[in-house]
């Protein structure tokens, strides 16, 4: 089964969004065309010109593609509306509520744990 988090951080990596932008990534944010997809970014604080009100994602080759991963992530979990990085319980059910900021925190620093690594902020 395809999992939100790895899904969202191949996103965040490929369009350069910190932990607080990606929970906040609404599908309703996401524009799809033949190169890939487009994010549209509300105001944030590092962004107060809007100088980069829309961020390009690419699709990729391979298996790591964040268009592709977002796509099938979206399909599977028959998401159409709202935050696309949502909660999933132990039993494999998408919720209707989408992480938040620390959630993602806790995960990926028990994962880098698991893989030896030190804590990520």
């Amino acid at each position: 089964m395809i999992e939100a988090l790895p899904v969202g951080l191949l996103v965040a990596f490929v369009a350069a969004f910190r932990r607080a932008r990606l929970v906040a990534l609404d599908v309703a944010h996401i524009a799809w065309h033949r190169e890939g997809i487009t994010v549209h970014r509300a105001r944030s604080t590092t962004d107060q010109l809007r100088e980069r009100a829309n961020v390009p994602v690419r699709a990729a080759p391979g298996v790591l593609c964040p268009v592709r991963a977002l796509r099938t992530w979206l399909d599977t979990t028959k998401i159409v509306g709202g935050q696309t990085i949502r909660t999933i319980d132990r039993w494999g059910r998408t919720g209707t509520n989408g992480l938040t900021s620390r959630a993602v925190a806790l995960i990926v620093n028990k994962a880098a744990k698991r893989a030896g690594l030190g804590p990520y902020s």
